[in-house]
């Protein structure tokens, strides 16, 4: 095929993410990058790199760098940084199993791409920005909450941290909160704890992902418990959520 794009790179993880949530079967997945213009084995590559990349395990075939730094962004931002931990660990076998061959050759450039991604583990502040702003709304009354809500775009800006992340609407996650009074969406039981803050530790869902072109307005959300949140992105089995 000719030079694989940027394009079809990110055509590349959006069939990837399908195929690991099991909405498509990994033939199916491979059989829509063919029809992008992938041939067979690249395509393949693309599917498969991201399962171990996934499950932390080492993966043969190269990815572009390109693809590399596009899956590795995308998995911080859908999966959160256990699964780019994973991502990371399955990169560094990867290197160690190209060094071992004959022919191996350097892959320098791969190695500085993960102690980049590295250093984004343990970091924190947009997150604690965020949260400091969703608390700077605890005692704002409904109505403010809405009128905030409804004035900002329903697209979320995003910013730049190394890595695309989204900067999400406090407000909406504040009245999605306040309306859960501390009960889980699925679940149905207390929030299995309480903030420094006194208040019950529940987390905000985003029923159609940000990711995937989903709204960052209250309909969009739900409250989840800790367990219920972790298993809406990475239980074996999808979750469903029906609208309010």
């Amino acid at each position: 095929m000719p030079k694989i794009e940027q394009s079809h790179i990110e055509v590349a993880y959006r069939v990837a993410k399908r195929w690991w949530d099991r909405q498509i079967t990994e033939r199916a997945a491979v059989d829509l990058l063919v029809a992008e213009g992938f041939n067979r084995s690249s395509a393949s590559d693309y599917i498969r790199n991201f399962g171990q990349m996934m499950r932390g395990e080492r993966y043969h075939r190269t990815l572009s760098l390109g693809g590399t730094r596009h899956y590795f962004s995308n998995i911080l931002v859908d999966f959160g940084p256990p699964a780019l931990v994973n991502a990371l660990k399955a990169a560094r076998a990867h290197i160690a199993y190209y060094a071992s061959l004959k022919n191996g050759g350097n892959s320098l450039s791969l190695v500085n791409l993960c102690d980049e991604f590295d250093k984004l583990i343990g970091s924190s502040d947009l997150i604690s920005e965020f949260e400091a702003e969703v608390h700077k709304r605890a005692d704002w009354s409904v109505e403010d909450l809405q009128r905030e809500a409804k004035s900002s775009p329903d697209k979320p800006e995003k910013v730049i941290v190394y890595t695309t992340a989204f900067r999400r609407n406090p407000s909406v996650v504040q009245l999605r909160l306040r309306q859960a009074k501390g009960i889980c969406g699925r679940c149905r039981k207390p929030a299995p704890f309480k903030r420094a803050t006194g208040e019950p530790y529940l987390e905000v869902h985003h029923k159609l992902p940000l990711s995937q072109g989903g709204d960052d307005i209250f309909e969009n959300t739900i409250a989840l418990c800790p367990n219920c949140h972790r298993e809406a992105h990475f239980g074996s089995i999808p979750v469903v959520f029906k609208d309010d």
